[in-house]
């Protein structure tokens, strides 16, 4: 005969034959609790949890104001780009030397040794001559990286920073003395 309302109400049983049918639910189910037997409000949401009617009470049945203070929320880890970028901001900011005094002091004496075996250099000097080369390094280096984002790129490869050097040796030789 098919699926018929006659069929389906045999199907549900006794208790719905006797035309109790207004206790069932959408699916033909009876409630799982009854609010009227309960001391609670007795309004669920549809997985059966309470629901307040009081919009700043959640789930859980705790008050929350609606400005939490930022120590009440979970604090969530900086990015990664973030954290790069603070270190670059920070680095800009600075009037500090970035290579290490003492190692790159030692490097000089020994390249110094070369030329001259019994030469002496001042501090002032060798502040000077550390100075034009970090200098000197951070532009070849941020030449280097807009080269790289000219070619759609964030790496910066060898080959951005031996273009960058072909360039400025080019650009110096037509420079008027």
């Amino acid at each position: 005969m098919g699926r018929t309302a006659k069929g389906a109400a045999s199907r549900r049983g006794s208790e719905s034959s006797s035309g109790s049918d207004s206790s069932l639910d959408f699916l033909g189910r009876p409630p799982s609790h009854d609010p009227s037997e309960s001391g609670s409000s007795g309004s669920t949401d549809f997985l059966g949890r309470p629901v307040s009617r009081d919009p700043s009470e959640s789930a859980n049945g705790s008050k929350s104001d609606g400005n939490q203070s930022r120590r009440d929320r979970k604090q969530t880890r900086p990015r990664r780009r973030s954290r790069v970028y603070d270190e670059m901001v920070r680095l800009q900011d600075t009037t500090n030397l970035l290579i290490p005094r003492r190692p790159f002091q030692m490097l000089v004496r020994e390249v110094l040794q070369k030329f001259m075996p019994d030469g002496r250099m001042q501090s002032s000097s060798l502040e000077a001559i550390q100075e034009a080369t970090e200098e000197f390094i951070i532009q070849l280096l941020e030449d280097g990286y807009l080269l790289a984002l000219h070619r759609s790129r964030v790496t910066l490869l060898p080959k951005d920073i031996d273009t960058v050097l072909l360039i400025d040796r080019a650009r110096s030789m037509f420079r008027p003395r």
